[in-house]
């Protein structure tokens, strides 16, 4: 069993690094074969086609930025305010630290058609739902405990912070200077807070 995982593994790694690399469209299941080691035969064994292995990739990216960010969101935080900010700081890092989502969000940008959109956009959903849950908890619990103001509602609060923040990273990590991008970003966050707060 164990053995079976590892060979997983070692095809999603080969994998990503071709996608990252020469992307989706350009990566075929010989040039992952190639990479990984192992037997084409091997690779549809454990995987029904290109696209599967895609969706795992990214699935593995956004779990990775899910795991971080839980320790933020399950940390022991008196101040839902600072918690907040901590987790959008931190959120934006990991999302620029992705080696295949970040490739693909220059060509949304560019809005370019590919089928690897639509496989990220199938995982986008499901991480969309878990950040727009977390947003919505924020607020209420900003909104019982008098820090946001009346008007900030918690779904709509959820809805547009996930709106804001998809928008974002296309700036974020397309940007040619990290830095200022970083810079800009923080600034915006803290004056979105702000007016979220009484």
């Amino acid at each position: 069993m164990v053995d079976k995982e590892k060979i997983k593994i070692e095809i999603l790694c080969a994998a990503e690094r071709l996608f990252e690399r020469y992307g989706y469209d350009k990566t075929t299941i010989e040039d992952i074969s190639g990479e990984s080691n192992k037997a084409k035969t091997a690779v549809y064994y454990y995987f029904r086609n290109k696209s599967e292995i895609f969706h795992k990739v990214i699935e593995r990216e956004f779990h990775l930025i899910r795991e971080n960010l839980t320790g933020i969101r399950e940390g022991n935080h008196s101040d839902r305010v600072a918690e907040l900010s901590e987790y959008l700081k931190q959120r934006m890092e990991l999302i620029r630290a992705t080696t295949v989502y970040s490739r693909y969000l220059s060509l949304q940008r560019q809005g370019r058609r590919s089928e690897a959109l639509s496989i990220i956009s199938n995982v986008r959903d499901d991480f969309d739902r878990w950040e727009r849950e977390y947003f919505e908890f924020i607020c209420r619990e900003g909104n019982s405990k008098g820090l946001f103001s009346d008007k900030v509602q918690p779904e709509p609060f959820g809805e547009m912070m996930v709106m804001l923040l998809k928008g974002l990273e296309f700036q974020f990590v397309g940007s040619h200077d990290p830095d200022l991008s970083k810079t800009t970003y923080e600034e915006v966050l803290d004056r979105i807070l702000l007016g979220c707060t009484k």
